[in-house]
């Protein structure tokens, strides 16, 4: 399995466009791509950080990916990308017993 990270450093006000922009249709078409297995949106609004992780079985696939909406909002390539191999991985219960499906209706 190979794990994809991307982020952008944003400006101040950013980040709400970037989370209003997740809607049950994008999550619908990036859950439609083969190989697949978890794409993660993440932020840090400390920091002004916008990106996503990727987990894909075995790799990316050579085919087009969904539109890169964040890249389209942004205006710019990502501030950084990472690539490495995943060696292992575990999955665990939620404490909270509430999980992510959708996305956020409230900022951390």
């Amino acid at each position: 399995m190979k794990l994809e990270i991307v982020w952008w450093d944003v400006p101040d006000g950013a980040l709400e466009p970037l989370r209003a922009d997740l809607s049950d249709d994008v999550l619908r078409v990036w859950g439609e791509v083969p190989g697949l297995r978890l794409k993660l949106w993440f932020s840090d609004p400390a920091s002004g950080r916008w990106g996503a992780a990727m987990l894909w079985d075995p790799d990316r696939p050579a085919s087009p990916l969904p539109s890169n909406r964040a890249l389209d909002l942004i205006g710019r390539p990502p501030s950084g990308r990472l690539g490495v191999v995943v060696e292992a991985s575990v999955t665990g219960t939620s404490v909270t017993g509430t999980s992510v499906t959708g996305p956020r209706t409230e900022a951390a």
